[in-house]
């Protein structure tokens, strides 16, 4: 009686274990099909950081993540009508999941690991001198996704361009917020707060600054007070003598924005969070 009972519970575990997983992985299906082009970004960013990983990490994704689900459904499906036939043999269900277990578990594995990847946190390289003397090219920074929040003044974060390219900057206005612009002093505020050169350069840095900026977004330079608009955010790189920004290519919108970036972990030297 005593060996009938500790099958009873093993065939118990081993049911809501599968339903538990099979649950989680038909989320997942659905966070990845309402955010199919956040997973094809992933492959441009973290390219940046493992260059072989570009195409292949989105392709390993979803074959990994493929296989979990039809392998689940297969065998619930299966303990299902076999339940229904009254013909089910637990005994031999387990004793085969047994055998291919550490391959099930390293597809699962996969699916979790690019998961979080893809939706929470991503490595990656800084190029360019755009972000001078905040970022540096060649360091490896850590992004966060905005899954669940968005992006405030004074942020770095990584984003898609127009061009399909992706860039490192600083989020300078973000919707809804007011930009005024002192044509006497050359000074730009945002929400009545002076913007400030971070990199400290001793020159009137928006005097021909402004005029990009109202050309790129499309109204007069003659208007010295506009509001961003819905789901748009302003960017400038903080090396702004060698950045292409939104002086170039005007506002961006939310979706194009792969994340914040939280933590420089290399050089090991200049760890640091942000």
């Amino acid at each position: 009686m005593k060996e009938a009972k500790e099958e009873k519970i093993n065939i118990k575990g081993f049911l809501i274990k599968y339903i538990i997983v099979f649950i989680l992985l038909i989320l997942v299906s659905i966070i990845v099909f309402i955010n199919l082009n956040r997973v094809i970004m992933f492959g441009n960013v973290f390219g940046s950081f493992l260059s072989f990983f570009k195409i292949f990490g989105v392709i390993l994704f979803f074959i990994s993540l493929i296989i979990s689900l039809i392998y689940h459904i297969i065998i619930l499906t299966y303990i299902f009508f076999k339940y229904l036939n009254d013909t089910i043999d637990f005994e031999k269900i387990i004793k085969f999941d047994k055998k291919i277990d550490v391959l099930n578990f390293t597809f699962k594995c996969l699916t979790t690991i690019l998961f979080i990847m893809i939706f929470v946190s991503t490595p990656c390289t800084v190029i360019g001198a755009s972000m001078e003397k905040t970022f540096y090219e060649g360091e490896n920074v850590l992004c966060v996704n905005y899954f669940f929040s968005e992006p405030n003044d004074g942020d770095v974060i990584v984003f898609e361009s127009k061009e399909e390219s992706f860039y490192i900057k600083r989020v300078v206005a973000k919707s809804n917020d007011k930009i005024k612009y002192d044509n006497i002093n050359f000074i730009l505020y945002i929400n009545d707060k002076e913007l400030h050169d971070l990199n400290d350069n001793k020159q009137d840095i928006f005097k021909d600054d402004y005029k990009r900026i109202t050309a790129s977004i499309g109204i007069d330079d003659s208007t010295l007070e506009f509001v961003v608009p819905n789901n748009k955010y302003l960017v400038l790189g903080d090396n702004r003598n060698q950045s292409l920004d939104s002086r170039k290519f005007g506002f961006i919108d939310k979706k194009s924005i792969f994340g914040k970036v939280v933590l420089r972990f290399y050089p090991f030297n200049k760890f640091n969070t942000f």
